[in-house]
């Protein structure tokens, strides 16, 4: 079949699809490692606000964000800028975050140049290996012939905290079609997400990665996602997990898969390998963000790639993971300071606004 054909195909799938109205409820504990969180935790040190607004463009979507933050030690801004786009070679996410310090000199000129950390993720390939983990396909994400959707359409209440935007390729496989779809959401304060119920926290993408429509070759064999993150120096700490660190940790940037994943309502076994450094040439596929990566690290730009390996016979899979700048959640040192005693003042507010605006 010809990719137009594979295109018209899509086309009236995608068309037949119905769209899915996504909440956020800010109101939600999120728990990570045992651990409950809700928005007020983070606030408790003084009096801080993020607005947020998100764009639509012709391959994706933007969320710009800027935080202000009054407490016991000092006020402080810092401005964050989130990409989720596509090219014909397929999804890719990207977190830039930056510090007023820095941008100061530089007039307010938003590149990745002048960023503080810049930290870029997209899926690279399906792979199906045998029970000696031998590559029996691989199906290399830039193969599948990648379009944009509208399913996920944020509820009008919501705009203003949370973004969101989905992917989704397909290929053929005899003739079969395989459909890979690539959601991701962000959110201007911690909460959980309607869509898959995920929860989000500020100046990070949740993503999550299904397949469907796949016939595996043998029931014994397993699916595998390696998954891509292109940075700076970054160190592995564990399984599925990297960081770029910085000597204030609110300016660090990292990468996290999950443990868990499901299919058809079920529960799937997974193992994550760690991350390692991989030949992957970014510019080939993304030429575009490869040129910011060179403008933030220069030639020490790296990728780093992790397998990530179903249960065997699982023809499918919905997994998560996410990418980000700043605290992980669980690292978040929780505020005790009595926010009562702190002022923060309107002109402060309008500025943060002001900066916002520029995006506008």
């Amino acid at each position: 079949m010809s990719r137009l054909s594979i295109a018209l195909l899509m086309f009236c799938l995608l068309g037949a699809a119905m769209a899915v109205e996504v909440t956020f409820n800010t109101n939600a504990q999120v728990s990570v490692n045992g651990e409950a969180f809700v928005q007020a935790d983070l606030d408790k040190a003084g009096l801080s606000v993020r607005v947020m607004t998100s764009t639509a463009t012709t391959n994706g979507i933007i969320a710009y964000s800027i935080h202000a933050q009054a407490d016991s030690e000092g006020a402080t801004v810092d401005i964050e800028i989130d990409t989720a786009s596509q090219t014909s070679n397929g999804p890719i996410t990207v977190n830039s975050h930056f510090d007023t310090t820095v941008l100061a000199p530089t007039g307010l000129s938003f590149n990745a140049d002048s960023s503080v950390n810049y930290i870029a993720s997209f899926p690279y390939a399906i792979v199906e290996v045998d029970p000696n983990g031998v590559d029996v396909a691989v199906h290399k994400v830039r193969d599948f012939l990648w379009s944009m959707t509208n399913d996920l359409t944020v509820r009008a209440a919501n705009a203003a905290s949370l973004a969101a935007k989905a992917f989704v390729g397909t290929t053929l496989q005899g003739s079969n079609t395989v459909s890979l779809s690539f959601s991701v959401q962000t959110a201007a304060e911690v909460g959980v997400s309607s869509f898959k119920d995920q929860y989000l926290i500020p100046k990070t993408w949740g993503f999550i990665l299904e397949l469907s429509g796949y016939t595996l070759q043998n029931a014994n064999n397993s699916l595998r996602i390696i998954y891509a993150v292109a940075t700076g120096d970054a160190s592995i700490q564990t399984t599925g997990q990297l960081t770029v660190t910085n000597p204030n940790p609110e300016f660090q940037a990292y990468a996290d898969l999950a443990s868990t994943a499901v299919f058809n309502g079920n529960g799937l076994a997974v193992n994550v390998d760690a991350f390692a450094q991989a030949n992957i040439d970014v510019n080939s596929l993304f030429p575009t963000i490869n040129t910011q990566l060179v403008g933030k690290y220069g030639t020490n730009h790296k990728v780093y790639t992790a397998n990530v390996t179903f249960e065997a016979g699982s023809n499918g899979f919905v997994y998560g993971g996410r990418s980000g700048t700043g605290y992980r959640l669980n690292e978040v040192k929780r505020n005790t300071n009595d926010a009562s005693s702190l002022s923060f003042s309107a002109a402060f507010i309008v500025f943060a606004l002001a900066v916002l605006g520029l995006f506008c």
